[in-house]
């Protein structure tokens, strides 16, 4: 059957699949299937195209998409069947409380919601798990309800761009406690991930507008790209597997309420603007946390040896409750200990042009590894006592305070300014080239 350039009414059942030599083929002109519709070959010819269905419809064969458009246009539920194949673009325009449930593997173009409609990613229809690929540069937009039903997690839902330029935007999409896989994909609207939902990622992520991980919810990055483009909190789990996982924030904030693990490999990394976690953080392999703003840690911080904070931000403060790992100040860090002790269980490095100091709150500080500052890098002690109990080394200078200042092991840094209390020097060698 041939439209060429007419318009086509099917107000019946169509079905025409037997062998597959059933063939429908499109002109310019509009089509309209209102019932079900099956076909063994759907030709659209690389036109302009459109072809309205309203009841289910089971593709065998689509051929040359491209420029077409395919409208689910019912008043109630219906069930896309693609098989596999490619659309160009699809549109939802039911009526209110109407439904499409879409379910296999397909690769779409540009899919737009309308206000009145509802497409679900339906594992409940047969084989089960559903594979929806958006094309390079094109863009679901939810006006309406973007679904899903993995039939509690016993079916895997993925929604993935074909490259990294694919997009999706409009409503957040309707969780329900389902779970996703995503991948290759440019997320628009501020995401809310409900309990009992996991969203793992398949490639990389944008989610522009920053997630929420509710309490209940996991966020399995693993070894992919996570870039967040707003500030975004963490109550419920957020996995990053090394050595390629990463949480990329930029400047934005990130607040852990819940629990975040480095697991899987070493190497894994976030990058972010102020850092707060009061819930858990388990370093189970060794991992780099690099902050442009504030860093305030309590709660759990598991295994902190595995763990480098990096901190690049001028003006910014430092708040360990609980013992971290090692500290790095880079340029142009300037940065202030506050309300807690500095507890590292490693190393501090401060790097040329960044400076720390404890003189404004004499909150002392406990270094568990060893202190280097280079060339113009500064360390400033205040009235409470300080440890280093590695070496104490590099080109630049310590100047010390009112409190005691223990330097346990060798110590050859540069310059150093004694406390007015005590300075000791525990280790077997004491080079002072400006004291």
């Amino acid at each position: 059957l041939a439209t060429n350039n007419a318009a086509l009414t099917v107000t019946g059942t169509t079905n025409a699949v037997a062998g597959g030599v059933g063939i429908i083929s499109e002109g310019t002109g509009v089509a309209v299937y209102t019932g079900n519709f099956t076909i063994g070959t759907f030709n659209l010819n690389s036109v302009v195209a459109l072809a309205h269905f309203g009841g289910d419809a089971t593709f065998v064969t689509v051929s040359n998409p491209i420029g077409s458009t395919i409208d689910f246009n019912g008043s109630g539920a219906q069930i896309v069947r693609p098989n596999g194949q490619t659309f160009d673009t699809v549109t939802l325009n039911g009526v209110v409380g109407s439904r499409v449930s879409w379910s296999g593997t397909s690769t779409v173009g540009n899919v737009t919601i309308g206000a009145n409609s509802e497409l679900r990613l339906d594992g409940s229809v047969v084989p089960g798990n559903v594979t929806m690929t958006v094309s390079a540069g094109k863009t679901i937009t939810n006006n309406g309800i973007f679904s899903l039903d993995d039939v509690s997690h016993l079916r895997t839902l993925t929604l993935q761009g074909s490259a990294a330029s694919a997009n999706y935007s409009g409503n957040d999409i309707a969780w329900g406690g389902n779970n996703l896989t995503v991948g290759n994909l440019v997320y628009g609207p501020a995401a809310t991930l409900p309990s009992g939902t996991t969203v793992t990622l398949n490639n990389g992520v944008t989610f522009t507008n920053g997630v929420t991980v509710q309490s209940g919810a996991t966020l399995a990055v693993g070894t992919q790209v996570l870039t967040l483009g707003a500030d975004s909190s963490f109550a419920g789990t957020v996995n990053v597997s090394g050595g390629t996982g990463q949480i990329a924030a930029g400047a934005h904030a990130i607040v852990n309420t819940g629990t975040m693990n480095f697991q899987t490999a070493n190497g894994g990394s976030m990058v972010c603007g102020a850092f707060t976690s009061s819930g858990t953080v388990n370093n189970t392999f060794t991992n780099t946390i690099t902050a442009s703003g504030n860093v305030a840690i309590s709660g759990t911080f598991g295994t902190p040896g595995n763990s480098t904070i990096v901190m690049t931000g001028s003006g910014t403060t430092i708040n360990t409750a609980v013992q971290v790992g090692s500290l790095t100040l880079n340029s142009p860090a300037s940065v202030t200990v506050v309300t807690s002790g500095l507890n590292l269980s490693g190393d501090l490095t401060v790097n040329n042009g960044a400076s720390l100091t404890d003189a404004t709150n004499n909150r002392g500080m406990s270094i568990g590894g060893n202190a280097t500052i280079t060339w113009t890098g500064s360390v400033t002690s205040g009235s409470t006592a300080c440890v280093v109990t590695g070496t104490t080394s590099g080109t630049g200078a310590w100047i010390g305070g009112a409190g005691a200042l223990t330097f346990t092991g060798d110590f050859t840094l540069s310059a150093l300014t004694e406390s007015s209390s005590t300075t000791t020097f525990g280790g077997s060698t004491v080079t002072l080239s400006t004291y």
